[in-house]
């Protein structure tokens, strides 16, 4: 038994199956192989050991995003934590205007 694969099924099988879903349906590694279902257990046991530079990349990563946006006048809005982020880019560099970054995240 691999800890990913089963979880969904411990619980709910009618209501998933009620709404005519299937397991397929359920999770990133649904209906993966083995192997696949191995390596994630693996990378979820390994990433707790990772949380200590996670969490200082992140704050570091948010400090540099937060200044790109302040220096680039309205031209880039930054969001994400950790080592996710992304930014908004707008040719016109109109994204500072609230109305303006309304209508271009409406999309």
């Amino acid at each position: 038994v691999y800890p990913i694969a089963g979880a969904v099924l411990k619980k709910g099988r009618d209501a998933l199956c009620g709404t005519g879903r299937t397991v397929m349906q359920s999770h990133t590694y649904a209906g993966s192989s083995v192997r696949a279902l191995m390596t994630a257990t693996e990378v979820l046991r390994e990433i707790p050991e990772w949380m200590p530079s996670i969490a200082k990349v992140g704050v570091e990563l948010g400090y540099i995003f937060r200044y790109l946006e302040r220096i680039s006048n309205g031209m880039v809005i930054t969001h994400g934590q950790g080592l996710m982020w992304g930014a908004i880019f707008s040719k016109e560099g109109k994204m500072g205007e609230q109305e303006y970054r309304r209508k271009a995240t409406a999309c």
